[in-house]
């Protein structure tokens, strides 16, 4: 045991799943607005917001987990995340409460846990009956493709970074 002491979880709901990120690396959270789709972004890009004149790229956690699409009528909420690419937002279909964990007790999560994405988790932690995954957004950033993987539309092509830089645009 490390000592580390109580952590701060943002905790939120994705379908039935009950998840956690680090409260430290929370910038904000929005409300359901609007966004701008990105030609040619890779597909788990779905949209930039202007958040008082810093672009956010967000991302939808249901694509990456692999859950069906949001149920219509449920609106999402973006946790707007600070990271060393800048503020990136993930889609999450409810906030929940920040909530001290112990870490330490953070167990392996299964193989067979979500369909896809089980590697984006950072471990479970089991609160009083109820399953908690600790997500690591390092590596959920981590895994997005590249300028040279393929994107939404099949083809090579512009970056995100390109598409949102009005300099590179011929």
């Amino acid at each position: 045991m490390s000592g580390r002491g109580p952590t701060p979880l943002a905790t939120f709901w994705l379908g039935e799943h009950y998840c956690g990120i680090g409260a430290e690396g929370v910038h904000e959270l929005l409300r359901h607005q609007p966004m701008t789709g990105v030609p040619l972004a890779p597909a788990l890009v779905i949209g930039l917001l202007n958040l008082r004149g810093q672009v956010v790229t967000v991302s939808d956690l249901r694509l990456r987990f692999g859950l069906p699409e949001r149920p219509a009528g449920l609106r999402p909420t973006t946790v707007v995340l600070r990271t060393s690419a800048g503020l990136l937002g993930l889609l999450v279909d409810r906030m929940d409460e920040v909530i001290d964990v112990d870490l330490d007790r953070l167990e392996r999560p299964r193989e067979d846990l979500l369909e896809t994405g089980s590697d984006l988790i950072a471990g479970v932690l089991d609160l009083a009956g109820e399953r908690l995954l600790v997500l690591d957004p390092a590596r959920y950033f981590a895994t997005w493709p590249d300028a040279s993987s393929q994107h939404r539309s099949g083809e090579g092509g512009d970056s995100i970074e390109r598409a949102t830089d009005p300099s590179a645009r011929g």
